[in-house]
Order: structure tokens, then sequence, then C-alpha cells
């Protein structure tokens, strides 16, 4: 009887501390409300509504490969899946992508705004990879990046990124050749067309095409055909820098015309060559050298175009008379050109003086006759200094 008692308080004690151990724990907890139930529905409403985009298809597009210089284009599309108007707006776009058909403003829910990007091929690496950015009023996604990236391949390749044609004299014509590879083997490449942009000065630029020998071809690895481009200068353009650009369109379909610049310099029938050397002004640079010492520097008078192998070459004058001048006998290694050596030497026992000047009156002067039938008379300025 006495052990039954106990284990009925024991019982009775067990359960009263249970209730208020569980009262303690759930205290500050409350059954759902209505006013509640309604504040986290309106939580979960603000979550999905407003403007929503959506990107149908991806933002990213892989075009796989596509030839170098060639054009392309994808068209993305974006969706407006909220319940509020979405407001686009054009962001930034790296230099060889444009976006079309995408007018800034508001797009309607379920409205779709389809975005074209094109993009040109010139990049000299075999990856592509080029990206736009959109704005949104989405605050999920304020902003939507769009990639298109691929491999390029040559279809098309001339064997130098531009022609020079060094120095050459206005009295007569002057020729360059550069070679352009195909690299598909669909039929041999041909100029089917050909243009030089700068209009001002293209009649005097002609330019010749001859198809490349298979062992021409076989000297490019890779190369399926070729063609030979000869450009001919006429004589008579103004002394000065040349600036023209070939443009080549050719049978290969898809692929962008071909441009490469055209560079050198147009010179008189005499010019002089060799280090300090300016020669659109006929002047050298020696420098200032300390009393005591010597300073020799050997230059080059070239003379160019057809009076070249009859041209005779004399020293007239020298000033100051302590400037030693010696002019040596033409070389006749490069047919297109007669090179006299002029040696110029600044004697130890120069006294202090100061010609770094750039006009006869400030500078050392060499005057040297021609029989050139245009050029009578060249002046070679020296600038230079002798300092205690």
């Amino acid at each position: 009887m006495k052990n039954a008692l106990l284990v009925i308080v024991c019982l009775i004690v067990g359960i009263g501390l249970g209730i208020s151990s569980t009262r303690r724990e759930f205290a500050g907890e409350q059954l759902p409300t209505e006013a509640y139930l309604s504040k986290a529905s309106n939580k979960v409403e603000s979550a999905t509504s407003g403007p929503k985009v959506t990107l149908v298809g991806g933002s990213t597009f892989d075009f796989g490969q596509m030839d170098r210089h060639a054009e392309g284009e994808h068209v993305f599309q974006i969706r407006n899946d909220g319940s509020a108007p979405l407001r686009l707006e054009k962001g930034q776009t790296t230099c060889k992508c444009t976006m079309s058909e995408m007018k800034d403003g508001d797009l309607q829910p379920g409205e779709i705004a389809p975005i074209r990007l094109n993009w040109t091929a010139k990049t000299g690496d075999f990856e592509f990879s080029q990206s736009a950015e959109i704005k949104t009023s989405d605050p999920r996604q304020p902003l939507v990046r769009l990639h298109v990236f691929g491999k390029i391949i040559d279809a098309l390749r001339a064997d130098r990124a531009h022609l020079s044609l060094g120095s050459f004299s206005a009295s007569e014509d002057t020729l360059g050749k550069f070679k352009v590879f195909s690299f598909r083997g669909e039929e041999p490449l041909a100029v089917v067309k050909h243009e030089f942009l700068n209009t001002e000065r293209a009649s005097s630029f002609l330019a010749e095409f001859r198809p490349l020998t298979e062992e021409e071809v076989g000297d490019e690895k890779g190369a399926k055909s070729g063609v030979e481009v000869s450009i001919r200068v006429k004589s008579g353009l103004p002394l000065g820098s040349v600036a023209q650009t070939i443009r080549l369109t050719t049978n290969l379909p898809t692929t962008s015309p071909l441009e490469i610049p055209i560079e050198g310099r147009v010179v008189g029938d005499v010019v002089i060559v060799g280090p300090g050397v300016v020669s659109d002004q006929n002047t050298v640079a020696l420098g200032a050298i300390s009393t005591g010492k010597s300073k020799t520097v050997t230059l080059h008078l070239l003379v160019k175009g057809p009076h070249r192998s009859e041209t005779k070459l004399e020293i007239t004058s020298i000033h100051p008379k302590g400037l030693e001048v010696r002019l040596g006998e033409p070389s006749t290694d490069n047919p297109q050109v007669a090179r006299y050596p002029l040696v110029v030497t600044i004697p130890a026992d120069t006294k202090p003086i100061s010609k770094l000047g750039t006009t006869p009156a400030t500078a050392g002067v060499i005057r040297l006759s021609t029989t050139h039938p245009f050029v009578k008379e060249f002046v070679v300025l020296v600038r230079y200094a002798v300092t205690e």
C-alpha cells in the first residue's frame, strides 16, 4: 500500500514538472492568427510581384567557328515575366559589338524584346569573346550581361599586316608586292574587286594580281591557294609620307574584304641618311663634345631616280672651316640607288663653338653641287657644339 502511494505521488510530481518546463519553453510562441497570416502573405507577394527578367534561350551564345574578318550576329530575347512594366536601358558594350532593335523603354508583362548583337572577327586571337550589358528595373537582376564567344579561323590571310615601300623617288615609278592566301579548298582564290580607299591619290596607284603556283602556296602551312598582289606607284607624288590602303574583295563567300595599308615616303632624287639624320630637313645632329676630343660620323648621300647613273656630286663649300668633310666614290651595289659616303669629322683641336641651330646661320653647313637636271645644289646642315 505504501509502495503504491509512493508511485502515485512520483507520477503526479513528474507530470507537474513536465507541464512547467513546456510552458517555459513555448512562453513566447503563439498560434498563427489572421493578421499574422496576412502579413506573411504580403511578404511572399512582394517577393514575386513587380518586373521580372527572363532570358529566353539563355544569356550566352556559342557560334562555334567563324572566319577571321567575317561578320556575325545573334538575337537574344528578354521577356518580362513579372506583374509590372520592366524598364530596359542600354549599358556598356565591348568595341566589336553593337546592339540594335532595342529601344530604351518599358517592357510590359509577358512582352518579349529582341536584342541583336553584331560583331566582326577582326581580332588576331583564335579565341573570340564579346559582351554587352543591359540595365533593368528588376531588383533581382539590375544588370544583364549578354555574351557571344567562339573560335576564329583564317579563311583569308595576307603574308604581312601592311605593305612598306620604304623611301622612293618622286621622279620614277616604284613597285611593292605581297601575297594573300586562302585556307579553304572550294575553289582557287581570286580577287573579284579592288579599290584604293584614299581617293584623292587613288589614280597614282595600280594593282595587278597573279595566281600563286602550287609551290608558292605550299610554303604557307595550311593554305589551299593564293594570289600575289603587285602595287605600282606612279611617279609624280608630292614629297612626304604615303598613306594609302587597298581593299580586296575575293570570291570567298561570307568573308569580309581584306584591307592592307600601304606605307612609304616619297623623297627627292638626292637624300641624306645615317645616324642622327633627319632626312626631310637635310640635317644631321652630332651633339656636343669637349675640347680636345674628336668625333667622326659616316653618312650617305643617296641619288635615286632615272638620272642616278649620270649624276655626279662635288663639295663646293664647308662652314665653319674647322669642320672636316670628305666625299667618297659612289657605290652601285644597289642598281636603283647611287650611294655616296660622306664622312664628317669634328677635329680634336676645334675651339669652343656652338652650331646647334636649324638654319644655315646657326648650324654647320655643307654645300654640294650636282649634275642632276633638277637638283643643282644640295645643302646639309650639321648641328654640333664644342665645349670647354
